[in-house]
Order: structure tokens, then C-alpha cells, then sequence
């Protein structure tokens, strides 16, 4: 596959993480003053970084780069889908549980699936990190994430 495909298919995924990163942005502002912070600035973060690297592969696209080096784009177009897939569902999961429940599902599934990661490395990594956001957001800071 042409290094020109493959970044035609990047663009359609930077699109979509630019509406997740918008549905998230506007999402956030349901929450209360305290606890819209984190999601409102992990939005924009999303948001600036996927325009970024969205204007990058237009500008590869339009220039017509091809390189005949073997790009390995199964693998990292799967790679794309698993990531794009985790985000919408990790988006869906916020509406219904608490952020610091479905921040960990979500780690556990990005080192699982993507890092290829072991069973209870990714169980221990993904557990701590609840431990730690309920600790940071609900005992610390007093926000109800």
C-alpha cells in the first residue's frame, strides 16, 4: 500500500477524533464547574492534536509522496481502528459510569489489546490507575468526576 493510501485512511480517522474530541468538549460542559476541567482540557489537547496531524497528511496527500518502502498498513491501519474504537467507546462508557470506572477499562483495554501487554500487568496498571483518579478527584480535590 502506498504511503498516499495510507494517509488518505489517517485522514478519515483524524476526522473522527476531531467530532470525538468536539463531543467530548461539549459533553463536558454538563459536568459541574470542578469536574469539567480534566475533560475539557484532555478534549482540547485530542482536538489540537488531531487537527495537527490532520493538516500534516493533507499536505503529504496533496504533495503525491510515494515511497515504495514496505509499510507495514495492516497492521497499523488495525492498530488505527483498534485506538479510534477504544476512544468512542471509552467516550460511550463516560456518559454511563464514573470517569475513574471507565478510565481504568479503558487502559486496561489500550495495554491489552494494543501493547500487547499481559494479563495481570495490564490488570495491575489499569486498576492502579482507578485507585489513583478516585484518590486524586474524589478525596483530594473533592470534585465528584
Amino acid at each position: 500500500m502506498s504511503v498516499v493510501k495510507l494517509k488518505k485512511e489517517e485522514f478519515i480517522i483524524n476526522v473522527i477524533m476531531i467530532l470525538i474530541s468536539v463531543l467530548t468538549l461539549w459533553m463536558a460542559f454538563g459536568y459541574n464547574e470542578k469536574a469539567r476541567l480534566l475533560p475539557i482540557f484532555v478534549s482540547i489537547i485530542l482536538l489540537i492534536a488531531s487537527i495537527y496531524q490532520a493538516i500534516k497528511n493533507i499536505k503529504i496527500i496533496r504533495a503525491g509522496i510515494e515511497h515504495e518502502e514496505k509499510v507495514e498498513s495492516s497492521s497499523s491501519l488495525k492498530n488505527i481502528i483498534v485506538v479510534t474504537l477504544l476512544l468512542i467507546g471509552f467516550v460511550i462508557l463516560l456518559y454511563f459510569v464514573k470517569y475513574y470506572l471507565a478510565s481504568p477499562i479503558f487502559v486496561f483495554a489500550f495495554l491489552w489489546l494494543l501493547a500487547k501487554e499481559k494479563l495481570i500487568p495490564s490488570l495491575i496498571t489499569s486498576v492502579s490507575t482507578g485507585v489513583g483518579l478516585f484518590i486524586l478527584f474524589d478525596l483530594i480535590l473533592k470534585m465528584n468526576v
